[in-house]
């Protein structure tokens, strides 16, 4: 069984909210085959059952085939010991540096990103993981080195 972490979750809600080229549905049916080296950043919860804190694109493209009953192949970095703090700063983390190396459309893709942190991230881990408490478009063009 898989599930987001609780303290992960105002992360994966930007992440799943951004506009993509193509879907996660539109990858081969077989995602363990397409992201066979692509890690699931993950707490053990209990006997099978992890809760994922970043690596949300694999999470995504590969859920289908965690969720089946199937066995599947894939591979979970296991955080022992992270506190709820720690997650919330890596799972952010992850998904800004993840979408300051992507490819988000320069007009829309970035403003809606920006727009997303401001509204989904707490600003107490927003200030921690981006040195400010509100994303404001220049605040925005110094963390993306795009103005």
């Amino acid at each position: 069984m898989v599930g987001v972490h609780e303290a992960a979750d105002s992360a994966y809600r930007v992440w799943s909210s951004l506009y993509r080229q193509f879907g996660a549905a539109s990858l081969n049916s077989d995602a363990t085959e397409t992201f066979p080296l692509y890690p699931l950043h993950a707490i053990k919860y209990r006997q099978d059952f992890y809760h994922f804190v970043a690596g949300f694109d694999a999470y995504q493209a590969l859920i289908p085939s965690l969720s089946a009953t199937r066995k599947s192949r894939v591979t979970i970095l296991c955080y022992p010991d992270l506190e709820e703090p720690d997650i919330e700063r890596l799972s952010l983390k992850w998904t800004v540096d993840f979408i300051k190396n992507g490819c988000l459309d320069r007009r829309s893709g970035l403003e809606m990103f920006r727009l997303l942190l401001d509204a989904h991230v707490d600003k107490r881990v927003l200030e921690q993981v981006c040195g400010t408490s509100r994303m404001s478009r220049s605040e925005f063009a110094r963390l993306t080195g795009i103005s």
